[in-house]
């Protein structure tokens, strides 16, 4: 079975970031795929402000 990967950018405010970590992952089993790994890359500059923001919390799923 193939693998992918999924790069999101959460908000830096913990319960956005954990609301947004929580429907990602419900969207993605709802559509059958299955997480192997959840890897958490911290807070990061971004190159250029999405929606006034100039940091955001990036999160990396791979996934069946």
């Amino acid at each position: 079975m193939k693998k992918y990967e999924l790069m999101t950018i959460f908000p830096l405010e913990d319960e956005k970031s954990k609301k947004g970590a929580e429907d990602v992952k419900g969207t993605l089993t709802k559509f059958g795929a299955e997480i192997e790994e959840e890897k958490q890359f911290g807070d990061r500059d971004l190159t250029y402000e999405i929606k006034k923001q100039k940091r955001g919390r990036f999160v990396l799923y791979t996934m069946k």
